[in-house]
């Protein structure tokens, strides 16, 4: 099982948010399991949530999901 850590700058309706969305809901689940981290919450979060995917806010949130992770998936923007 390979762990993949979301990392996302803000939790709106966007294109990085839907992007994640979509990737957790048809990864394939036997093979992996994604985590999703966010500075606040937003409507994806609950969609992501009812996917059963975990969502955690607040900064801090960052640095647990990144130690839980076999590997980080930064989505940035400057």
């Amino acid at each position: 099982m390979i762990h993949i850590a979301h990392i996302l700058p803000f939790m709106g309706v966007g294109g990085i948010e839907d992007m994640v969305l979509m990737l957790c809901k048809f990864q394939n689940r036997s093979e992996f399991d994604s985590i999703v981290a966010a500075p606040h919450e937003g409507v994806i979060a609950d969609e992501m949530r009812k996917m059963g995917t975990p969502v955690y806010t607040g900064w801090a949130s960052y640095r647990g999901v990144m130690r839980w992770a076999d590997l980080v998936n930064l989505h940035w923007t400057d």
